[in-house]
C-alpha cells in the first residue's frame, strides 16, 4: 500500500507539471500568464477526491542573475494513511521562455527531502544539490541538452503556443533524475462542462516512454481554454495504478508584465 500511495502522491504533483509539456515554446508577443495568477485543482483517484494541487505565478525576482517569475506548484493529499505536502518551484525566465533552475521540497508520509537544480545552459549541465532527511547534502551533475526544460516550465510553455488543431511537436523534459522525450498532439476543439461552467476548450494528448505504476494505458489528455489565456481546466490519465482526474476549481488571472 505504501508504495502505491507514494506513486499516487507523485502523480498529484505531476498532474499539472507534466500536463502538456510536449510543445516547444515560440517567442510570444505577450505571455498568456503573469504574476498573481493562481489555479487550484481537485485531484481524484478512481473517482474519489484525493487531494488538491495549486499553481501560483509569483512576482518577478532575480535568480542566477536572471529576471524570473517563480512558478510555485503545491500538492497535498487528504489521506491520513499517507499525508503529502509537496512543493515544486520552477524559476521561469520569461524573456527566453525556459527555466533557469528549480527546487523541490517533498514531505511525504513524514519523510522529507530537498532538491535544488541550477541550469547552466552555456556549459550544458544541470548542477543538483540533494538532501534526504538529516543526511548531508550531495551534489550531482546532469547533462543539459539544448532546449531541455523541467516539467513546470514545459507545462507553461504550451500556454504560449497557438494550439492549432493537428499540431504535433516533441520536447525533452528533465524530471530531476532523467531526461525523456515527450510528444504531444493538438486533437481539436470542444465544448467542455467543468466545475466552473461550460468552457470552449482545446484538447491536447501526449505520450512518453514512462514505465512502472505511472505508465499510462493510453495517451494522457489535457484541456485548455480556447482563448488567449489557455488555462488548463482538466487533466485525465488512465495509469497502471488507476485513473487520475484533475479539474480546475478556482482561477485568478495574473497580470502580463512582458509588454
Amino acid at each position: 500500500m505504501s508504495q502505491a500511495m507514494r506513486h499516487l502522491s507523485q502523480a498529484l504533483l505531476g498532474v499539472l507539471l507534466c500536463a502538456a509539456p510536449g510543445l516547444a515554446a515560440e517567442a510570444p508577443i505577450r505571455s498568456a500568464f503573469g504574476p498573481g495568477e493562481q489555479s487550484t485543482f481537485e485531484v481524484s483517484y478512481l473517482g474519489v477526491p484525493t487531494g488538491v494541487a495549486t499553481i501560483t505565478v509569483g512576482l518577478k525576482l532575480q535568480y542566477q542573475g536572471k529576471d524570473v517569475w517563480p512558478l510555485v506548484c503545491t500538492a497535498q493529499t487528504d489521506l491520513d494513511i499517507y499525508p503529502v505536502r509537496d512543493r515544486f518551484i520552477s524559476y521561469w525566465d520569461f524573456a527566453n521562455g525556459h527555466n533557469v533552475g528549480s527546487e523541490f521540497h517533498a514531505d511525504e508520509n513524514k519523510k522529507r527531502r530537498r532538491e535544488k537544480f541550477r541550469y547552466d545552459r552555456e556549459q550544458g549541465k544541470i548542477i543538483a544539490t540533494k538532501q534526504a532527511g538529516g543526511k548531508p547534502e550531495v551534489e550531482v551533475t546532469y547533462a543539459l541538452p539544448p532546449g531541455v526544460v523541467d516539467l513546470a516550465a514545459a507545462a507553461f510553455q504550451v500556454r504560449n503556443r497557438k494550439l492549432q488543431p493537428s499540431e504535433e511537436i516533441s520536447v525533452q523534459i528533465f524530471t530531476g533524475v532523467i531526461t525523456y522525450q515527450m510528444k504531444a498532439k493538438v486533437e481539436g476543439r470542444e465544448r467542455l462542462q467543468t466545475p466552473m461552467g461550460e468552457k470552449d476548450c482545446v484538447r491536447v494528448s501526449f505520450t512518453a516512454d514512462w514505465s512502472g505504476m505511472l505508465a499510462p494505458r493510453r495517451p494522457l489528455t489535457m484541456w485548455f481554454t480556447d482563448d488567449a489565456l489557455h488555462v488548463p481546466v482538466r487533466f485525465a490519465a488512465e495509469l497502471m495504478l488507476g485513473t487520475v482526474l484533475a479539474e480546475l476549481k478556482t482561477f485568478y488571472p495574473g497580470k502580463d508584465y512582458t509588454r
